[in-house]
């Protein structure tokens, strides 16, 4: 490499000439050096071995040491005549002597230093491999991660495309990609995109039909709304896992025209609405199911002619609303149900015509109210069930038609309540309630029914009895 002929130095001055730099490649290839100096602005120290230091230490101090005893000889002679060693060689001895050890424990000391240094330099270097190791493993778990949530989610997309195909088959195949994809979202804890996936399959059940233009459209769709049921049942069910309880149900405003089965399916937690639902036929069955926390709705719903079963079902602390339901024909059954915690509630419902039945229910601990309901033509039977510290509300319900029948019924210190009723036909058997130990409680609007116990014997007032319970006064109508 060459300058141009002028140029200034470092200094300012102008200088002539064509200096020339030398270029050499010395120690390791690739570093290149100028004038013998390194390009590196920070050149390391040869380092020397410890043992070559060790031994011309040592070498070193016997010189030393050899020539300070020389030289207090010569300093202090010994006398003459002396018979054995003098104070000074003993002197120079001891002081030789101390140099020697002083210079050991210096290489001692050094060599220790130099151990405990390289033990830190290599627990550092383990350190920052272990950290490499753990990042390069961190890096290789995220990069998994991120892949299988790739996957995970061109599933779900795939999952939707199907569900929306005109082909029955191939949306059924679409419920069980979809339910598949909410369980790994569980699986993963991720809850929120698990009912997003949820909430999709009860959207499908939700939506009318819009296959009716095909040949068995119709069917098919029944088979697909049968299928969603079916997937989210056993997920339900106490031995499912990852499982679904907990998680929201939306089925609002369906249509179940069919059969479709719910039994032993555990509603735990969560929201389940069957609010508006119509059961115009087949059977939807809650057999064996169990209500233990959250929110069940079965508000505005219509039997018309279908059939609803709650036999041997369990209720123990939901909230269960059946208030403003319609049974219009069909039959709604709650058989051998137990009702031990909870509210179940019957608010405004309408019982015109087909029948209810609770045989042999048990209610001990839950609050069932059948408040403002109207009994226009169904037969709602209680036939067999028992009462323990519990009171059924019929409070302001309306009685024009059909049948309300307590044969049979135990009331072990339960009460039955008809607070502002109003009779205006139909039949009320209370056989049951005379024979047990529990209570009746009426205020009714307008005439009792025939063959209410206790009617009014005198012109106000009078106190009513059944068994051992006082059922305090009651004001003529």
């Amino acid at each position: 490499m060459e300058q141009g002929p002028a140029h200034r130095s470092r200094s300012g001055l102008r200088t002539t000439g064509a200096p020339s730099y030398r270029w050499v490649c010395r120690g390791k290839p690739g570093i290149m050096h100028r004038g013998g100096a390194s390009e590196n602005s920070h050149p390391q120290p040869p380092t020397t071995p410890l043992w070559t230091w060790v031994v011309g230490s040592l070498l070193a101090t016997f010189v030393v040491a050899g020539a300070l005893f020389a030289l207090l000889r010569a300093l202090f002679p010994d006398p003459a005549g002396a018979d054995g060693p003098t104070g000074a060689s003993v002197g120079a001895l001891a002081l030789t002597a101390v140099l020697v050890l002083g210079v050991v424990a210096a290489v001692s000391i050094r060599r220790q230093q130099a151990r405990e240094r390289a033990d830190r330099v290599d627990r550092a270097m383990l350190t920052l491999e272990r950290v490499r190791q753990e990042q390069e493993l961190a890096s290789r778990v995220n990069e998994a991660e991120a892949a299988r949530l790739s996957t995970l989610r061109t599933r779900t997309d795939t999952a939707v495309e199907q569900l929306g195909h005109h082909a029955p088959v191939v949306r059924m195949a679409g419920v069980y990609a979809m339910a598949a994809v909410a369980d790994e979202w569980l699986v993963r804890e991720n809850k929120p995109e698990a009912q997003s996936c949820i909430d999709l399959l009860c959207s499908l059940l939700r939506a009318p039909s819009v296959q009716s233009g095909f040949p068995d459209g119709q069917a098919g769709d029944r088979q697909v709304r049968q299928t969603i049921v079916r997937v989210i049942t056993e997920r339900l069910r106490p031995t499912a896992a990852p499982g679904w309880h907990g998680s929201d149900l939306d089925f609002t405003d369906a249509v179940f025209d069919g059969r479709y089965d719910f039994s032993g399916a555990q509603f735990v937690g969560g929201s389940v609405s069957f609010a508006g639902a119509t059961f115009p036929d087949g059977i939807v069955s809650f057999v064996g199911a169990s209500f233990s926390g959250g929110r069940v709705l079965f508000d505005d719903a219509r039997v018309t002619n279908g059939i609803l079963l709650f036999d041997r079902a369990q209720f123990s602390g939901a909230a269960v609303s059946f208030a403003g339901i319609a049974v219009e024909g069909g039959s709604l059954r709650f058989n051998q149900a137990r009702f031990s915690g909870g509210e179940v509630m019957f608010h405004q419902a309408v019982f015109a015509a087909g029948g209810v039945s609770f045989l042999g229910t048990v209610l001990s601990g839950a609050s069932v109210g059948f408040d403002g309901a109207r009994f226009s033509g169904a037969h709602v039977r209680f036939t067999g069930s028992r009462f323990d510290r519990n009171t059924v509300r019929f409070d302001r319900a309306e009685f024009t038609g059909g049948t309300v029948s307590f044969d049979g019924v135990r009331a072990g210190g339960g009460m039955v309540s008809f607070r502002e009723a109003r009779w205006g036909g139909g039949g009320l058997l209370l056989g049951g309630l005379r024979d047990g130990d529990g209570a009746l409680l009426g205020n009714w609007r307008g005439e009792a029914p025939p063959g209410w116990p206790g009617r009014l014997q005198g012109p106000d007032t009078t106190s009513i009895r059944h068994g051992s319970a006082d059922l305090g006064t009651r004001s003529r109508a």
